[in-house]
């Protein structure tokens, strides 16, 4: 019984870890860049298929050093095109902007590639 106590105490403090490296990136973000961001996660799937993608042709290697960079110049292209506009504007804006890139990324890349698990080969 006390090995269970202990075991869900710490869970809970790494719960609470996790929530609280959440806040303070979130934080460190807003306090930054002036712009609340919340399509971190369909940046990461984004990169995760393109990983899957180019991996067919350059193998495991080759799509760990092209997929975060693609990833990373479509990232400056919509920083450049859209969200500097936010910067001098009501935080809202930006939170709803990147909460339907979020929503975007989150809904259609999954159709596109059939909904199944992909794996990348291993090297």
């Amino acid at each position: 019984m006390l090995f269970v106590v202990v075991e869900q105490i710490i869970n809970g403090l790494l719960v609470g870890a996790y929530y609280v490296l959440l806040a303070l990136g979130l934080s460190l973000i807003f306090s930054l860049g002036g712009v609340v961001n919340m399509a971190h996660g369909a940046f990461y799937a984004l990169g995760a298929y393109f990983a899957y993608e180019v991996q067919r042709w350059t193998g495991f290697f080759g799509a760990m050093v092209i997929a975060p960079v693609g990833v990373a110049l479509l990232g400056v292209l919509i920083e450049t095109l859209f969200i500097q506009r936010f910067y001098q504007e009501d935080p809202a804006l930006s939170l709803l902007f990147t909460l339907w890139t979020g929503h975007d990324g989150r809904a259609e890349h999954p159709v596109d590639l059939g909904g199944n698990r992909l794996a990348l080969l291993h090297p």
